[in-house]
């Protein structure tokens, strides 16, 4: 009676938690403005969309121009038939402000995932510590909201090994062998029966099409199935692979339906994917620790900084613990398999990418995957910790120590969240000028909105960054345009909105008079120039 008591107390508390997330997300979501990816992003989610018609191909070879750099489009469509849906129910809802929700909603999934995969190995607190310090990153909260790829994948991939573990589970509680009646004469004639017999198992179908959703969004994907059997084959050994081949093909089947750019040549276009995203379109430049330097030609250290700046100082302390009792755990033979799964997840693709100086932008928002693992590697500290605080009122206390540097950021910096440096580059005071702060340029939107409060009638505003952003908030009678109209306005008085991004704002309009600037934590974000007649800019 009393495991039930706590299964059901638990339920609750998830549920109150999920809820009043929620609750606050759906409350301050219009405070964040649009970012970079998303114009091109909603046309992508309509453009597959617009696909299904065509019966995959066979009637009309549907529209491609979108493929946006070899991802997938199986999230967009998705946020796309909710954003569909709710602004049919309610005509006047801002639709950036949905789709900003639905990143946020699958930010509150990975969460719960990673609640899910620490209740495997360790105790209650430990999980909902784990569970509290990863949602209260700064960074990735911020992302939650604005990250139309990353954060959603992030989640897509983390379930795909929570669902890969519930397989795992169920085949090595219950077996899909042949019934023993019908005894087989060897492991080759069993293969056909249990494949047929886990292609129709529940665990095998949820965790296919998972997987599957996940590789129609980005073609890395397909390494957590590969994490998902390895489990699987050390666990019920030459059961593995009846299961693993019925495992595979849902979740290949579930990524062709869900990628109308794969409906024509699935095996060559995936790969062609694969290739592309693998090696990060370039783009640049970046700034890091004050020097700009090509995406193709960043420092090695280029990752592992940025992971020990922008985590919190409790979430690197309790990783570093993670990592020194994970080496005593081995030697012990204790607690083996979230060691195993945090070095199979984490360090093969952290390590290639630091040996192979991988073009990477964005301060590598493209590996927030791989943050989840490192939160597992947390739990080892935190476990660790509260078999030590052994009452409710001192674990109540260490949480909340765990909690408060990450949510005292997020306030001070909202809702720039994701600019968030910790203290040992001197917060984001010491990152201006050092690191990229708002490279996603949502800052746009409360530039344009001081415009729109101050500019004169019919103005012309001059966007370094982001224009789509820009036009998006701009009054209507304002014109916004580019920095190839700067030579024919030398004649008149206009306004530049520019991004501080890689300090590009240094040599623009020296001599004008900044009459606004977006500011956090003493980082300036974007600011904007009046320029009047004879000033040079450029």
């Amino acid at each position: 009676m009393v495991k039930l008591e706590n299964v059901r107390w638990e339920k609750i508390f998830i549920g109150l938690w999920l809820v009043i997330n929620l609750v606050v997300g759906a409350l301050i979501v219009h405070q964040y403005g649009i970012s970079i990816d998303e114009p091109n992003n909603y046309r992508y989610a309509e453009d597959t969309l617009d696909s299904y018609p065509s019966l995959f191909g066979i009637l009309y070879e549907p529209k491609y121009d979108s493929s946006y750099d070899g991802h997938g489009p199986a999230f967009v469509a998705m946020a796309d038939l909710l954003v569909r849906t709710v602004q049919g129910l309610v005509p006047d809802v801002f639709a950036p402000d949905l789709w900003h929700f639905s990143y946020f909603v699958t930010f509150q999934l990975t969460g719960l995932c990673l609640y899910w995969l620490a209740k495997r190995w360790f105790a209650d607190w430990t999980a909902w510590a784990v569970l509290m310090l990863f949602t209260t990153q700064p960074l990735l909260w911020g992302q939650a909201f604005i990250n139309p790829k990353d954060v959603p994948f992030m989640f897509f991939f983390t379930a795909s090994i929570v669902f890969g573990f519930r397989l795992v589970d169920g085949i090595q509680a219950n077996g899909l062998t042949v019934s023993p009646e019908k005894p087989e004469r060897s492991l080759i004639s069993k293969i056909p029966a249990e494949f047929f017999r886990a292609l129709g198992n529940p665990h095998t179908i949820l965790a296919g099409v998972v997987l599957g959703l996940a590789t129609a969004m980005r073609p890395i994907a397909p390494f957590a199935g590969a994490i998902v059997f390895f489990f699987l084959f050390l666990k019920v050994r030459s059961r593995a692979w009846a299961a693993g081949m019925a495992y595979f093909l849902i979740a290949a089947l579930s990524t062709y339906f869900s990628w109308p750019y794969l409906w024509k040549s699935p095996i060559v276009n995936f790969f062609s994917s694969l290739k592309t995203t693998s090696g990060f379109p370039v783009r640049g430049p970046v700034l890091f620790m004050g020097a700009i330097y090509p995406t193709n030609q960043l420092p090695r250290r280029f990752f592992p900084a940025l992971l020990g700046f922008q985590l919190t100082e409790p979430a690197l302390i309790l990783i570093s613990m993670g990592l020194v009792i994970s080496l005593y755990m081995l030697i012990k033979g204790k607690k083996r398999e979230p060691i195993l799964l945090f070095a199979i997840w984490f360090l093969p693709l952290a390590l290639w990418i630091v040996a192979s100086r991988s073009a990477l932008y964005d301060n590598a928002r493209q590996l927030l995957f791989l943050w989840p693992p490192l939160f597992m590697l947390a739990g080892l500290g935190i476990d660790s910790l509260m078999a030590l605080a052994r009452s409710t009122p001192a674990r109540l206390i260490l949480v909340m120590v765990m909690v408060f540097p990450g949510v005292f950021a997020a306030i001070q910096l909202h809702p720039y969240q994701y600019i968030y440096y910790n203290s040992l580059v001197g917060g984001v005071q010491g990152a201006f000028r050092n690191f990229e702060l708002d490279y996603w340029n949502t800052s746009f939107r409360e530039g344009m909105l001081y415009l729109n409060g101050n500019a004169e009638e019919g103005a012309t505003i001059v966007v370094i960054g982001a224009r789509p952003i820009a036009r998006e908030y701009a009054r209507p009678d304002l014109l916004v345009t580019g920095p190839d109209a700067l030579e024919s306005l030398q004649n008149q008085t206009y306004y530049m909105l520019a991004s501080t991004r890689a300090n590009k704002d240094q040599s623009l309009c020296i001599e004008s008079e900044t009459v606004f600037a977006v500011e956090r934590a003493g980082g300036t974000l974007s600011l904007i120039k009046r320029i009047t007649p004879g000033q040079v800019c450029r």
